[in-house]
């Protein structure tokens, strides 16, 4: 009796969690969770091309109302100064009036705001001819950034250098012969290298910080979160040497002089009206809505605090490198008072890895839409609120991305896994045994 009455009960039906994980994975088995590649390579090259049509309108019309290379000007100009007039580094109309022979009587001065280690490289360059000097500069600074691409996007790497070429902040950032592919290579090179090789990662990074220290803001806090000691303390060393080097050079007054010029140069920027369509940082959409100075303060204390939030997490999890880099630059754009839109360029080269490595459809139009924020960037008024999108984006891509378990294995060095999850780890030593 009981076996009759066992053959006459109804199946149990699955519940939707099990529908949903069946056909998971039925669509793995037969290959359709993953975007084809004759679907994913005509895409982003159709993308490319539009957007070169739209970079190529850009670069025209920005020369057309200014010369090549006019934000290399000032680096120039300075070196030139520091090797005769070292006192005068600082005074933004002695900078602005050795610049005239180029911009004519353009009303609107051009200062030297770098840093005064940065001088050790542009006086050697700064003995060139501008022009001929210009064509170094530009060719040398693509190269390092081609050279970190190419290191740091793990496969379709031809197809990444073809989206960053394609990018408007990268056309932006050759067209004024701006200093963001340097940083942008030592940063990749030095997050990449920090488990392999922690020392040179470390003098890399220090290198990027003697350059551009308000992106790297938050690189102690990296490194303490990390626990990466030794490229914190090769860190220290390079910025300690290259300050020493450039104090028995110019002397110490400079450094007085330069912080002196810091908020004079912020002043110029946050509260010239001409500035604020062309930035990208949160705190330059509190000056085009009109906040009173504390309340722009409390905004960028609150986009600091979240920034740094931001490197604890991503750092302290130990990370792949593409997140690491967008929380660490981010942090910095948070916290900085001004970003112009060429900065966007900063964070395109972990953009793209994060195209070039994702396989699944959730994965690729997700880092699609990401890399679609960047370009947005560049838009008149749109740039703050398209950089706190993509960051919010990427990290959710961190936390809740489909390929984010795959993300280890493509751009991680070759060194012993310290992210794995502990019960993993477990797991194989019990097969092992």
């Amino acid at each position: 009796m009981s076996s009759y009455a066992e053959e006459d009960q109804a199946p149990a039906l699955e519940s939707p969690a099990q529908t949903l994980r069946g056909a998971k994975h039925w669509a793995a088995h037969l290959g359709l969770d993953r975007v084809p590649a004759w679907i994913r390579y005509p895409a982003f090259l159709l993308l490319a091309v539009a957007l070169a049509r739209v970079d190529w309108a850009k670069a025209a019309y920005i020369l057309h109302i200014q010369p090549f290379a006019i934000d290399y000007l000032p680096l120039w100009t300075a070196g030139r100064m520091a090797l005769h007039h070292p006192g005068h580094l600082y005074d933004f109309a002695a900078i602005t009036d050795g610049q005239r022979w180029l911009i004519g009587h353009l009303n609107r001065l051009r200062p030297w705001i770098y840093p005064p280690s940065a001088l050790l490289m542009f006086t050697p360059l700064s003995r060139l001819p501008f022009w001929i000097s210009t064509a170094a500069w530009v060719a040398a600074t693509v190269a390092a950034l081609v050279g970190a691409a190419l290191k740091f996007i793990p496969r379709d790497r031809l197809l990444g250098l073809v989206l960053i070429a394609a990018l408007p902040a990268t056309s932006l950032t050759v067209v004024a012969a701006q200093t963001t592919f340097l940083t942008v290579c030592a940063t990749t090179l030095g997050v990449l290298l920090l488990e392999r090789r922690p020392v040179l990662a470390g003098v890399l990074l220090g290198l990027a910080a003697c350059l551009k220290p308000t992106a790297l803001v938050f690189l102690p806090l990296a490194y303490f979160a990390a626990g990466s000691w030794k490229p914190f303390v090769a860190t220290a060393v390079t910025g300690v040497a290259v300050a020493l080097l450039t104090t028995l050079w110019l002397g110490p007054m400079v450094w007085f002089d330069w912080l002196a010029a810091l908020p004079r140069f912020e002043r110029i920027v946050l509260y010239d009206r001409a500035f604020i369509p062309s930035m990208i940082s949160p705190a330059s959409a509190g000056v085009h809505h009109h906040l009173t100075a504390s309340a722009l303060l409390v905004l960028r204390g609150v986009f600091a605090v979240a920034g740094g939030g931001l490197v604890w997490w991503v750092w302290r999890r130990r990370m792949d490198p593409a997140f690491r880099l967008i929380a660490l630059m981010a942090a910095g754009l948070f916290a900085s008072p001004y970003a112009m839109r060429y900065d966007a360029a900063l964070f395109v080269v972990p953009a793209v890895a994060l195209i070039c490595r994702a396989t699944s459809w959730g994965g690729v139009l997700t880092a699609t839409g990401a890399y679609l924020l960047l370009c947005l960037s560049i838009q008149p008024y749109a740039g703050p609120y398209a950089m706190v999108a993509f960051v919010a984006l990427t990290t959710a891509m961190a936390v809740f991305g489909p390929d984010r378990a795959r993300a280890h294995l493509a751009l991680a060095p070759k060194a012993k896994p310290l992210w794995r999850p502990v019960a993993a780890n477990a797991e194989g030593e019990r097969a092992a045994a």
